[in-house]
This record gives structure tokens, C-alpha cells and sequence, in this order.
């Protein structure tokens, strides 16, 4: 992925300041102090991190004043997660184990285990109030990630309405992912 980021950088992102690596968050973040404008842990990926209460102490370290975060979760209180069984393939190629605190990639005929922590609201509220910065909460998606792929295929009209209806569940609970954005 950062071998693909650095070959499109210069087709998509304009500016000296822009730069791709590859590190484990969980030594800390590379930078100095105040050098970051924004920091983004997307698709459930701080649910990824054992240690997400150093990430996050970091985050405020090398986030600039003024400078913004957005943060993923796995969301234990998903709707997804709510049923244990469901009777048709969902569009998704991983799911949350929430007994074994992974994420079970299918991959053809193996599934691949990443350990991952599924999170409350309540407890993601905790981790940044604990850290001294106020966040905004909400989820997503919610039904359009446990929908068969092809359900609703060549009705525009049935997918607007998944599509708002997601929306209006977003300020819900019941999202896959919990989204926590803040500023420093």
C-alpha cells in the first residue's frame, strides 16, 4: 500500500509535505511535536492497536494546535452483531470474532485471524475523555453492510432507501464502526 501511495502521490496529491511510511503506532509516531495537521486510523483500525491508549497520547503529541483526528472502531453494539447467524453471504470479506477479540479475514478457503478489540461507545468516550480531549461520536454503516451484495442490484430506489436508512441509524448505536473525530 505505501509502494502504491508513493507512485500515485504525484498524480493525486500536490505538495512537498506529503510522505508515506510504514511504522507500528504502537513504538510511538515517528514525528516531532506539533507536526501533524491530521491523523486518521480508518476502517475499525484503532480497534487493530493492543496499546490504542499510547496512540492516542501520541496522536495529541504530534497533532499541531488546532489540528484535527479521526479514529475507527470496531463497534461491539453493531447491528451486525447482534445476530448471530445470518442466511445469506453479507458484502463484507472479515468479520468481527467478538469472543476471541479478532477479526476472521476470509481469504478463499482460510480464514485469517488479526487480533482486534470491538469497542461500546461508552468505552471509546472513556479512552479520549481519559486522554483530555473532547470528541463527536457516530456510526456506520449499519444495514448495508449485512445486505447481500446483489439484494437490491438494478433497484435505484430500494438502495436509496438502505442508503438513508443507514444514515438516520448512523446516530444510533448500531453502526459497524464507531467514528470518534476530535481536535487538539
Amino acid at each position: 500500500m505505501v509502494a502504491t501511495a508513493k507512485k500515485n502521490a504525484g498524480v493525486h496529491i500536490s505538495g512537498e509535505r506529503t510522505s508515506f511510511s510504514e511504522i507500528d503506532v504502537e513504538n510511538g509516531i515517528p514525528v516531532g511535536d506539533a507536526t501533524a495537521s491530521f491523523v486518521v486510523m480508518n476502517l475499525g483500525t484503532a480497534s487493530d492497536v493492543r496499546d490504542i491508549k499510547l496512540v492516542i497520547k501520541e496522536t495529541l503529541r504530534v497533532l499541531e494546535p488546532g489540528g484535527r483526528f479521526f479514529f475507527s472502531f470496531y463497534n461491539r453494539d453493531a447491528l451486525l452483531y447482534r445476530w448471530e447467524f445470518l442466511p445469506w453471504p453479507v458484502g463484507l470479506v472479515a468479520s468481527i470474532n467478538l469472543y476471541k477479540h479478532c477479526l476472521e479475514v476470509h481469504s478463499r478457503d482460510e480464514v485469517l485471524s488479526v487480533y482486534a478489540r470491538p469497542y461500546t461507545a461508552i468505552e471509546v468516550e472513556t479512552l479520549f475523555r481519559e486522554a483530555g480531549v473532547a470528541i463527536s461520536l457516530s456510526t456506520y454503516p449499519t444495514m448495508s453492510s449485512i445486505l447481500p451484495n446483489d439484494l437490491f442490484e438494478g433497484q435505484p430506489d430500494i438502495q436509496e432507501a438502505v442508503t438513508a436508512l443507514d444514515g438516520n441509524l448512523s446516530t444510533s448505536s448500531m453502526g459497524a464502526y464507531i467514528i470518534a473525530t476530535g481536535q487538539k
